[in-house]
């Protein structure tokens, strides 16, 4: 260290090591010419101009040759140094792990921390878009995918419908059978969804017991939501042995009109589903389409939707 303090004292060598090295070996290589000129003075002797240059010379090209053995090899370590720098490009670089001196283990330890960073930076970024529970689209995902979708209606490339699919029996199957159950539940309902729906559309777990579906192109709307909910109402979800029970739901949609901002399309999506709370009876799963309104009024919760997760 007190090696490298001194050199950076020297002009372009502090944030350089190809400078700090050739410093080095420059010094290095004057020693020798320097000691026989000392000696011959001390001495008394005459200096012999033609030695004097052949040992200069000799000693320069010495440290010409060192420098450029010593750079090949710190190749390697300077890999490293890059496959620490760059994780995720692993693939990009290959270390020489077949050494068995130490350099090797150095390699094979570079490799192995770089490889388990970009798992682990793979492992966050799944997380950051899929959830847990039902393997859907997490509320940040689903946030991104609506904005482009809306972007994508309103240059008139797609239609677009959102529809909120809320669980009737949320509260009460945690509170008989457990939260197991109500998990059980929630992730089946997300399977059965997935099923009613095509390769271009999406689905996203908005809040605990509420789906958010977005459904692209689709101009049969009202048969794709009546047999979505035909299929929720005729499930059974059986834990135990216990009695299977229907999957009873509530399901509000709503069409977006191109220029309108996604939360307009939401507002009447969470519109349409409180009116189909309000109106459903006994077990029967009901739907309703609302049209988007421009002036439609977002309510605290729903301007949540689109508020930063990062508070929560």
């Amino acid at each position: 260290m007190r090696l490298y303090t001194l050199l950076n004292h020297f002009p372009g060598a502090r944030e350089d090591f190809d400078r700090k090295l050739g410093v080095t070996l420059a010094v290095a290589a004057l020693v020798p010419p320097v000691v026989y000129l000392g000696v011959k003075a001390a001495l008394g002797g005459r200096v012999e101009t033609g030695l004097a240059i052949l040992i200069v010379s000799l000693c320069l090209a010495g440290a010409v040759a060192s420098y450029v053995a010593i750079r090949a090899l710190l190749r390697p370590l300077e890999d490293v140094a890059a496959a620490l720098k760059r994780p995720l490009a692993i693939g990009d670089t290959r270390l020489p792990t077949e050494y068995a001196d130490l350099l090797g283990r150095i390699m094979r330890d570079a490799e192995s921390l770089a490889q388990r960073s970009e798992r682990a930076a793979r492992h966050i970024q799944s997380h950051g878009v899929i959830d847990d529970l039902t393997g859907r689209y997490t509320r940040h995902a689903v946030k991104r995918r609506m904005t482009e979708d809306c972007a994508r209606a309103d240059r008139k490339q797609m239609t677009l419908h959102i529809a909120l699919v809320e669980l009737a029996d949320a509260e009460s199957i945690a509170d008989a059978q457990g939260i197991g159950a109500l998990e059980a539940t929630v992730s089946q309902t997300s399977q059965l969804l997935a099923m009613n729906m095509r390769k271009t559309d999406w689905l996203g777990r908005w809040r605990e017991h509420v789906f958010i579906v977005g459904f692209c192109d689709n101009h049969n709307i009202d048969d794709t939501l009546n047999r979505m909910m035909g299929k929720l109402k005729e499930s059974a979800a059986s834990e135990g042995g216990a009695a299977p029970t229907a999957i009873r739901a509530w399901c509000g949609a709503a069409q977006y009109l191109p220029g309108t901002g996604p939360g307009t399309v939401l507002a009447s999506a969470v519109s349409a589903l409180t009116a189909a709370r309000l109106r459903a009876s006994g077990d029967a799963s009901l739907h309703l389409l609302a049209r988007s309104k421009p002036d439609i009024v977002l309510t605290e919760s729903e301007l949540d939707f689109f508020g930063d997760d990062s508070a929560r």
